[in-house]
């Protein structure tokens, strides 16, 4: 049995405690700011603004994980002035590339097809989504997810009549009940408050 906590930026995913953090955990973005580091086995980012915490995280012995850009000789460039050189920590990072699926995360409603093991959706941010991917692609058989309520993490009021907030909220369900129906042997426990309903016999609400 292999068990994995994925840790985003929403609500659930502040002020969690040995308890919560069962098996490999993997923070997404600012989460890694609100957790003892010690339980923490990755760092999922996709911009780098949290890079000033990186010598860290590797001396701790976490792995960094992010996305490749999409255009070549693009990389991770955090908060800079331009013309700054590549930062030391990119070649510390896993870099993953995603599958050609042939659906539109930017579309109004996102519909995700038929996923499965090995591949990575198109990402865009938040992406806890692909996190849950990354758990499932090494072998999870139970996924804790917390801070996936679908919404942005600097609106924490997740305000149903915001578009941005409602598109977000179509993104997380269309990767995340892609993952459960192509997993039905894995037990996924979703967490908090979110703006949408996943469906399955292996997925429970907490």
């Amino acid at each position: 049995m292999s068990q994995w906590t994925v840790v985003a930026s929403g609500p659930s995913g502040r002020n969690l405690t040995d308890e919560n953090l069962v098996g490999r955990v993997i923070c997404v973005n600012t989460s890694i700011k609100w957790q003892p580091l010690e339980n923490v086995h990755y760092y999922f980012f996709r911009h780098g603004n949290e890079y000033r915490m990186f010598r860290d995280l590797l001396e701790r012995g976490i792995k960094l994980v992010a996305f490749k850009r999409a255009n070549p000789g693009q990389s991770w460039q955090p908060d800079l002035p331009r013309g700054k050189p590549i930062p030391w920590w990119l070649s510390h990072v896993e870099q993953l590339e995603w599958t050609t699926n042939g659906w539109d995360p930017h579309a109004p409603v996102p519909t995700q097809p038929p996923w499965k093991l090995g591949e990575y959706s198109q990402a865009i941010d938040p992406i806890g989504p692909s996190a849950v991917q990354y758990a499932l692609n090494a072998g999870a058989t139970s996924v804790h997810m917390y801070g996936l309520e679908g919404g942005w993490a600097d609106k924490m009021s997740y305000d149903q009549k915001d578009k941005r907030a409602i598109h977000c909220s179509h993104y997380h369900k269309a990767i995340l009940q892609a993952c459960i129906d192509a997993c039905p042997d894995v037990d996924f426990i979703h967490y908090g408050d979110p703006l949408f309903v996943l469906e399955g016999d292996n997925i429970t609400h907490e």
